[in-house]
């Protein structure tokens, strides 16, 4: 008889892979009998739960008992150990090959179901069902990306002709090389206008435009042809979790596998060996993939995603989970916590957008102007300090210039007086400012020559007029008359700032004895209750402009609108405009002569671009908690951002979206995931852990000659 032992079982490629097949489909039977043994009630429960019981707890457990060598063996076999690793990276590949469904709101499997057999009966007329047309719009998103990704692979690779479609799927070239020469003879005013650069974008993104549509003809067609191949790979693809790979319970087998093969490996050859300080750095790195592993197991068990769709001063106590949609209440989820509950409040949001400036030429039309290439999109430009913009070229110089003089994107226009231009007559003005007792502005206000709209101070109840006078005689006169129905109501005070043809200016308090004072520019006057009243301009020949002033203090949810000092430069003259992104706001045109002498009418359209991503947007919390009299009190506060967490008792808010049309309103993405820093130690462990045995041990063991 042959005594000699029989060696130890080798685990190859070919055995490696069919038992992770098998122990992928013992993961999907186990997660199958034990949900249907928790789902159902009675003794229909005790079938699932025998089920189990013989087909996968048994079968374990005798393997753990009477093959513990061999399931060793298995883990820590490197040949598993890479074939499972080959598995992890087919398995993300066919995430990407396949649409994957939104994990945070799945699909309703009765629906699918549901659709199924409708499609194996002959007859229905019945309506659809919310959950089944949920359903159908899942199935249409994922055969319009299966269809988009096999259409550009067989292109890419020269196949032209499609299984299942009729004509050849090929571009036609000439058709779309006939509408760009159209397009190129009727190019040359826009070239003209608007310079060379917008021109050859134009071009590039009306030829790519013109392929799409040709390419989407076709691959509708291709899609329509092959509606029927999609539809059962839709429904397959669920079945295998094709759809939700990384959700799946047969890629979690994999990742099981690996968690117990390092497991098993690091402690190959005893524990003790792991104490001499050259298996530091084997130690830190096989620690910190099992960390991670872990982590990211009790991660998917217990993490909690959902949104906060709140407005400005509303509080909330819950919000929308992403699976299922139920409602989640806010309370403390940390270890050492006690689960009190607590708020939400949205303190402040803003979405900083860009702001943009467009010239729209026009041209006359009866009572008004009609934009002279409607229909086509005309140059953004992004304005910033010291931009320079040109437009309406001849002969390499432009007729029409725009120079950024100043750029403040928090700012607001005040008034001011600036001395009428030649083309205007001009009107008398003067501009007073109310200061406060102790001497700061209060109040700026312009008044005008015939108007009677005073300046109004309630609390010293002083009013005053500014006029034009001829003489200093008709000062007097008009300070001492009875007849004062210009200030309108009653006044403890009335007041007078006079300008003679000269320019000098003087004040008098109305009344029979009244003196007529001199009053500089830049001098006050007093008029009760420690308040004055400033003259700080006034001209007899004067036009009324604006004067861009930033917030002071504003931080970024100060919703103040950008403004810019712009200057424009034609052949005939130079002026300076100031132009505000605030709603309502005059837009401003511009004359002068085009190159055949024929007027052009340049609109200046500066505004916020809110079709475009924001540069930046941020919402403000304050978290309220109960107080010791019952009251809600505010405990923390923070700004989030897109990727800037604000951290409360285990929960991580941040900024997920906005709505331009409503801006008092912010979507936050909330988050428990008590896994994530545990993830994260261990990624720093095994970066660190390589560091130790590539570099520090080579360094530190390494012999030195001649010494």
């Amino acid at each position: 008889m042959d005594s000699t032992p029989k060696s130890a079982f080798q685990w190859g490629f070919r055995t490696a892979c069919i038992a992770l097949f098998g122990l992928a489909l013992l993961a999907e039977l186990t997660v199958y009998l034990v949900s249907k043994a928790q789902a159902l009630p009675g003794s229909e429960r005790w079938v699932y739960a025998l089920a189990f019981f013989f087909l996968v707890g048994m079968p374990v457990l005798g393997a753990l008992v009477y093959k513990t060598r061999l399931v060793f063996g298995f883990f820590r076999s490197v040949k598993v150990g890479v074939t499972n690793l080959i598995f992890i990276g087919l398995s993300s590949i066919l995430g990407v090959l396949f649409l994957q469904e939104d994990p945070y709101n799945p699909m309703p499997q009765d629906g699918l179901d549901s659709l199924v057999e409708r499609q194996q009966l002959e007859e229905d007329s019945a309506p659809w069902t919310s959950r089944e047309r949920r359903v159908y719009q899942d199935f249409l998103a994922f055969r319009n990306a299966q269809s988009y990704f096999t259409y550009h692979f067989f292109h890419g690779l020269g196949f032209h002709s499609l299984p299942g479609v009729d004509s050849e799927c090929s571009l036609n070239l000439e058709e779309i090389d006939g509408k760009m020469k159209v397009l190129g003879r009727n190019i040359a005013p826009l070239r003209s206008r608007f310079g060379e650069d917008y021109v050859v974008a134009l071009e590039a993104k009306s030829g790519t435009g013109l392929r799409v549509r040709q390419e989407n003809a076709e691959l509708a067609g291709f899609e329509k042809q092959w509606g029927d191949f999609w539809w059962s790979t839709f429904v397959w693809c669920d079945r295998l979790d094709f759809i939700r790979v990384y959700k799946s319970d047969w890629f979690a087998s994999f990742w099981f596998v690996l968690f117990f093969g390092v497991l098993s490996n690091t402690f190959r050859g005893g524990w003790r060996r792991l104490l001499k300080p050259k298996k530091y750095g084997f130690v830190i790195t096989h620690g910190g993939v099992l960390l991670m592993l872990l982590a990211a197991f009790w991660g998917r068990l217990s993490e909690i995603r959902g949104s906060l769709d709140i407005n400005v001063g509303q509080v909330a106590g819950s919000f929308r989970s992403h699976v299922g949609g139920e409602r989640v209440p806010f309370q403390d989820k940390r270890l050492s916590g006690g689960g009190e509950p607590f708020r939400v409040q949205l303190e402040a949001f803003r979405a900083d957008y860009h702001d943009v400036l467009e010239v729209i030429y026009a041209q006359p039309s009866g009572t008004g102007f009609v934009e002279e290439f409607e229909g086509l999109e005309v140059p953004k430009s992004r304005v910033y300090e010291g931009q320079v913009l040109e437009f309406d070229w001849v002969e390499g110089a432009p007729l029409l210039q725009l120079e950024v003089l100043e750029y403040v994107p928090q700012s607001e226009l005040q008034p001011k007086l600036i001395p009428a231009s030649s083309a205007d007559t001009g009107h008398p003005m003067a501009m007073l400012e109310l200061v406060n007792p102790e001497g700061a502005k209060e109040l700026e206000q312009i008044l005008f020559h015939g108007f009677p709209t005073p300046l109004v101070h309630e609390e010293s109840g002083a009013k005053v007029l500014y006029q034009a006078v001829g003489s200093f005689g008709e000062a007097q006169d008009i300070a001492r008359s009875k007849d004062q129905e210009s200030f309108g109501s009653p006044a403890r005070s009335r007041w007078w700032v006079f300008q003679l043809p000269d320019s000098s200016c003087y004040v008098s308090q109305v009344g029979e004895s009244a003196e007529v004072a001199e009053l500089g520019v830049g001098r006050s006057f007093p008029i009760g209750g420690g308040y004055s009243v400033r003259l700080a301009n006034a001209q007899l020949r004067a036009s009324l402009g604006r004067e861009i002033q930033a917030i002071e203090g504003a931080d970024f949810f100060h919703s103040a609108p950008g403004s810019i000092q712009l200057r424009y430069t034609t052949l005939e003259k130079s002026e300076k405009l100031a132009l505000s992104t605030e709603g309502g706001m005059q837009v401003p045109r511009v004359e002068y002569s085009g190159p055949d002498g024929v007027p052009r009418v340049a609109f200046l359209h500066f505004h916020t671009d809110q079709r475009d991503m924001p540069l930046e947007w941020q919402s403000k919390l304050s978290m309220l908690e109960r107080g010791e009299d019952g009251s809600w009190q505010t405990t923390s506060s923070g700004a989030i951002r897109v990727n800037d967490y604000f951290y409360h008792k285990g929960w991580r808010f941040f900024q997920s979206n906005a709505n331009p049309e409503d801006p008092t309103y912010s979507g936050i993405g909330v988050v428990y995931d008590p896994a994530l820093e545990f993830v994260l130690i261990g990624l720093y462990m095994v970066m660190f852990g390589i560091l130790v045995v590539y570099v520090i041990n080579p360094l530190a063991t390494r012999k030195h000659r001649g010494v």
